[in-house]
């Protein structure tokens, strides 16, 4: 075209909850057109689950038919329905969290469910240790430890202190003794 003007354009329905935006170049000038999409809610932003896992169902709610999507960033966290991740109006997500055997830590995973995040958190398990205190009454020694832990979870003892010593395996299963050794306190000073 030549001289002043006007153009005319139309816009597609945004059939999803997912705003969009697009780009019209006129005479060398962009011209952004922005365009929103259906509203969406979820039923609750979170979930709590014990160490075992388990299962959750997440209603959605969304404006006429809209399209969404339900991601995950997690391995642990698997979303079962709607199938393909892909969902549309009114409906539910159904998904499915692995067992923890973790102790005591809590790990998070964030679901993208139409455009609205939705926290999964998961507690690890309990874990006991006996005695909570040890006193050496030589200068050196072999000490012991029980560890009361959930038949298959998995636990691990570090030590940061140079003068200790792990005996065995520093990663464990279950219920069980951990054995560990005190060197010679050569300071003469008390040491914890």
């Amino acid at each position: 075209r030549a001289g002043s003007g006007s153009v005319d354009f139309t816009v597609d329905p945004n059939n999803s909850v997912y705003p969009r935006s697009g780009t019209l170049d006129i005479a060398g000038n962009s011209l952004v057109i922005q365009q929103e999409g259906y509203s969406a809610s979820l039923e609750t932003g979170s979930s709590q689950f014990r160490p075992g896992g388990g299962s959750f169902r997440l209603k959605v709610n969304t404006e006429a038919n809209a399209l969404w999507n339900a991601e995950t960033d997690a391995e642990w966290v698997s979303i079962v329905e709607p199938s393909g991740g892909k969902g549309k109006g009114p409906g539910t997500v159904f998904f499915v969290v692995d067992a923890y055997s973790s102790p005591v830590q809590v790990r998070e995973a964030v679901l993208n469910i139409a455009g609205i995040p939705h926290v999964v958190s998961q507690k690890g398990y309990e874990l006991s240790v006996e005695p909570l205190v040890a006193e050496i009454e030589g200068n050196s020694g072999t000490l012991v430890l029980n560890v009361t832990a959930p038949l298959g979870a998995v636990w691990e003892a570090v030590t940061t202190t140079p003068w200790i010593t792990i005996v065995g395996n520093q990663e464990r299963t279950g219920s069980g003794r951990l054995d560990y050794v005190v060197t010679q306190n050569e300071t003469g000073e008390v040491r914890t």
